[in-house]
């Protein structure tokens, strides 16, 4: 049995990699927020994607999110979500779920990737708008969001909405 603990003496980090992000829920009606990726250099700087692999979200819709800088509390990145992905300055922030993915890894083929996800529920005054880095920013009903092509591992946390710990 691993734990998730890495260093020369406890093993290796997962060869399939780990990521640690944190996502953040806002709901309008029946509606989720979701955005799709525009200007990927901007995205790789302030939240990390990676654009070696855009096959992974190239005109895929995903929540907000961002992962972790190392060292960063979860806590921190959601805020980091909210005021300069989203550019929205009022707003509460309620984590609400903390999930755990490992899956075989989409870029390492036949390792094992780990995903840790804290999920926060936002609520905001008024309504995002769109930004120069989102190629398109909307609410999308849940029943039609879950039909959605998502890229990265955002179709496992919009599964995880309908769950009773949400």
């Amino acid at each position: 049995m691993k734990f998730a603990r890495f260093g020369p003496k406890e093993g290796e980090a997962p060869k399939g990699g780990a990521c640690l992000s944190s996502f953040v829920i806002i709901r309008k009606n029946d509606g989720i927020l979701l955005v799709k990726i525009g200007q990927p250099e901007i995205w790789a700087e302030k939240w990390c994607l990676a654009l070696d692999h855009p096959e992974r979200w190239k005109d895929r819709w995903q929540i907000p999110c961002s992962y972790l800088k190392f060292g960063e509390h979860p806590d921190q990145a959601a805020k980091r979500v909210m005021e300069e992905q989203l550019q929205i300055k009022a707003y509460e922030l309620r984590r609400t779920l903390v999930k755990s993915f490992a899956a075989e890894s989409s870029i390492y083929r036949g390792e094992t990737h780990w995903d840790i996800c804290f999920i926060y529920e936002a609520s905001v005054s008024g309504e995002p708008k769109p930004q120069p880095w989102f190629s398109e920013i909307r609410f999308i009903p849940v029943s039609e969001a879950q039909k959605l092509d998502f890229g990265r591992s955002h179709g496992e946390i919009l599964a995880a909405l309908g769950k009773p710990e949400l």
